[in-house]
């Protein structure tokens, strides 16, 4: 009987209960706790789900307002007791049966959280997510606010840094807030003008900004929405890009069904841009003549290019002659025929979506089932499926034609020279000649902005070959890197400069 004072009490039933204290001094003098409740549940019993439907979070009323709250409920393993419907810790009012809703009237000026709690059969309980709602002063004439940067429609390229600038006034008092919204999530907030956030690291994607202005008196407005896009960086890693990693391939047996066949995959890019090659992964013992194939979704041949210098084993690649440009978000057919019969199978596989961004090798049932097959003597349009497989073929995709920007790519392992003029350009130009090439190339190029510049060189597949040159340069100022590709063995190389002004990554080959 000292303190601190504690009991513990055990085994307590599923059921819902007020606890209180009772003190008494030495004097006998007695006092009773405010009652704590408490819920015990049935362990056994699966909680209710509860939302709130109605108002929607963030909107605005005038007072004295009268908010009608509607409310979903289920439970599972059981029946809804009530629904409860709170403002903060305050309880508004319950509802015993569905539809389950309740008008809270006379609402004053303010901002509130509302939740909607339920209980089912067995005393469990479930808290929905709180909805934020503002009421304003009649008498109080709401700010104005708009998104002044960037503008409707703008494109970025990620990791996008967005710069969100607004302006916000209030004719009868003053700006408190401006808050800065993708969708329903907050970016974040600025309490004076001028009113801006920046938005760092946003990904690829298609995106809804608003502002949120909030006046003196709470009044809320909230901006007309300004849709962006981020797309996913051409000259990152991924690109030139193919579905599968250099590193995944077939973990079972080479197989042959005594007949030569065509094997492919379905695929789609989320941009627009140029299939440059085909690729299939070759198990050991896959002899014979190998052709690969681009068609359309519905069989027509796009191009094609025969398989040369193949190795033992591993992936397989070869270039096209052309590029060939592609839509996004359509489907294509990438393949190729093996002339004795070998293939390499994963069964089952295609049950999900491969992706790799911006490509995806489609689940089986968009657009028809994938991993496709054809038993064919010559190239045929594949257009048969068994358990969805994957034939490990691979498509080469890039977001730019390499054979026609003026800005290549070019290769380099064992020296590199600078020379610099004066000779001034009017924008950011880059080219690489010539490509492709043999032994030297020359990379000639000028910085609209100046500053510091790194160039890398990677193989066809987006890895690490080696730094170019890291300098500083002045603005307008022309250079010229000579490169010597000789201790490079033949094939695809990518060339990414880095400056001030972004990222560019271009493609070049070594002939010999």
């Amino acid at each position: 009987m000292s303190s601190p004072y504690s009991f513990s009490w055990s085994n307590a039933s599923a059921g819902t209960y007020s606890l209180t204290a009772r003190a008494t001094d030495d004097k006998a003098a007695v006092t009773i706790s405010t009652a704590v409740n408490v819920t015990v549940s049935d362990s056994t019993n699966t909680p209710p789900t509860v939302s709130i439907t109605a108002p929607a979070n963030n909107a605005a009323f005038i007072a004295p307002a009268t908010i009608v709250i509607d409310a979903t409920a289920s439970d599972t393993d059981g029946t809804i007791s009530k629904v409860e419907f709170f403002q903060g810790t305050t309880k508004l009012g319950e509802d015993l049966s569905s539809p389950y809703s309740f008008s809270w009237s006379n609402a004053a000026a303010g901002t509130y959280s509302l939740t909607a709690r339920a209980t089912d059969d067995k005393a469990a309980v479930t808290i929905s997510t709180a909805v934020n709602v503002t009421v304003s002063d009649p008498t109080n004439t709401p700010p104005t606010v708009s998104i002044t940067a960037p503008a409707n429609n703008a494109a970025f390229i990620a990791p996008a840094t967005i710069v969100i600038d607004a302006t916000a006034s209030d004719t009868d008092g003053t700006i408190t807030k401006v808050e800065f919204f993708q969708g329903t999530t907050k970016l974040g907030e600025d309490l004076s003008s001028p009113y801006s956030f920046s938005w760092s690291n946003s990904a690829a994607g298609t995106y809804s900004l608003t502002a949120r202005a909030t006046d003196d008196k709470a009044a809320v407005t909230t901006s007309a929405v300004v849709s962006v896009t981020v797309n996913p960086d051409p000259g990152g890693f991924g690109c030139p890009c193919t579905v599968f990693e250099p590193t995944a391939g077939p973990t079972n047996q080479l197989w042959n069904d005594g007949q030569a066949l065509q094997l492919g995959m379905k695929f789609r890019s989320s941009v627009n841009g140029f299939v440059t090659g085909v690729r299939f992964f070759k198990q050991a013992g896959n002899t014979g003549t190998h052709i690969g194939q681009l068609y359309s979704r519905t069989g027509s041949l796009l191009a094609q290019a025969t398989f040369t210098n193949e190795t033992a084993s591993g992936w397989q690649e070869v270039a096209l002659s052309s590029p060939v440009a592609i839509n996004a978000n359509t489907t294509y057919v990438i393949s190729y025929h093996s002339s004795s019969g070998f293939y390499s199978a994963s069964n089952p596989f295609f049950n999900s979506a491969t992706v790799k961004t911006p490509l995806t090798g489609l689940q089986s049932g968009t657009d028809g089932p994938n991993g496709v097959y054809r038993y064919s003597g010559t190239p045929a349009f594949p257009n048969q499926n068994y358990q969805s497989g994957n034939y490990w073929v691979d498509v080469v995709f890039d977001t730019s034609n390499p054979l026609k920007t003026t800005a290549t790519s070019v290769v380099s392992s064992v020296k590199t020279s600078v020379s610099q003029s004066s000779d001034p350009q009017p924008k950011d130009v880059l080219k690489v000649y010539p490509n492709p090439f043999s032994e030297i190339a020359y990379i000639d190029f000028v910085l609209q902005n100046g500053g510091e510049y790194v160039i890398n060189l990677y193989d066809g597949k987006g890895s690490f070959v080696a730094l170019l040159k890291k300098e500083q340069t002045q603005a307008g100022q022309k250079n010229l890197i000579e490169i010597d590709g000789r201790g490079l063995p033949s094939g695809i190389y990518l060339v990414r400069l880095q400056s001030q002004k972004g990222t560019q990554t271009f493609r070049i080959a070594i002939n010999r």
